[in-house]
């Protein structure tokens, strides 16, 4: 509720899109800031090969050391959501790498090397840190535009 009152600049209980853009704008660069600084802390390929290990491990009901394709794309797709946000492209990226056994198992273990050192690659820290400071000079710019396109539709 709090958001939605800040939002409606005008105060007439509705929230019309040029109310909205600014809102909308603010809350994705956030979330974009806050994943950059949540992956500033996988600074090492080994950082990845633990989450990798803890994701498959979770999926691994009979602690065989073995998984099937779809139970591999359930790990990754939840660590994806929960720590590393990666894009469709990135997950398929990760996905090619499988190598499956003659009864279509993956032996996850062997393939965590692979892929923690394939997510060390995709997610080049000091890249997604001159993302941020670019990202969050765009955003002063922008802010000080955007509201002064929306006050100009007034």
């Amino acid at each position: 509720n709090h958001i939605m009152a800040e939002t409606d600049v005008d105060h007439n209980g509705i929230i019309s899109y040029e109310e909205f853009l600014p809102t909308c704008y603010n809350i994705l660069m956030q979330r974009f800031v806050e994943d950059i600084l949540r992956n500033e802390e996988l600074d090492h390929p080994s950082k990845f090969a633990a989450l990798l290990l803890q994701a498959f491990r979770d999926e691994d009901k009979d602690e065989s050391g073995k998984l099937r394709l779809p139970a591999m794309k359930a790990a990754l797709m939840k660590l994806s959501n929960k720590e590393l946000g990666l894009s469709k492209l990135q997950m398929a990226a990760l996905l090619t790498e499988v190598v499956l056994d003659t009864k279509g198992y993956v032996e996850y273990e062997k393939y965590i090397p692979t892929a923690s050192s394939l997510l060390w690659s995709m997610m080049d820290i000091t890249h997604q840190q001159r993302r941020v400071q670019a990202m969050s000079t765009m955003q002063r710019a922008m802010e000080g535009n955007v509201m002064d396109g929306i006050r100009g539709m007034s």
